[in-house]
């Protein structure tokens, strides 16, 4: 996967990120983004699956479901 920067301004800041901390141009612009994700109150993945999850096992009570076996499976259409 690649990010090509055409903005010279861009490069410019990411340079200057990059410089001052010791990071790679790379990781001064994930920093960043990052940092604006989590004020703009977005979720990562991860942290929605869990959100998720927690809402589940509050709705299921906790219960476990075991995955249906084969012939549980069959003996519904017969």
């Amino acid at each position: 996967m690649g990010l090509n920067i055409k903005n010279k301004d861009v490069e410019m800041l990411a340079k200057q990120v990059a410089d001052a901390t010791g990071e790679t141009k790379t990781e001064a612009i994930r920093k960043a983004l990052v940092e604006r994700r989590d004020r703009l109150g977005l979720q990562p993945n991860e942290a929605a699956l869990r959100e998720l999850e927690i809402t589940l096992r509050t709705i299921h009570g906790n219960r476990k479901f075991e995955p249906i076996q084969k012939q549980e499976w069959d003996a519904l259409f017969e």
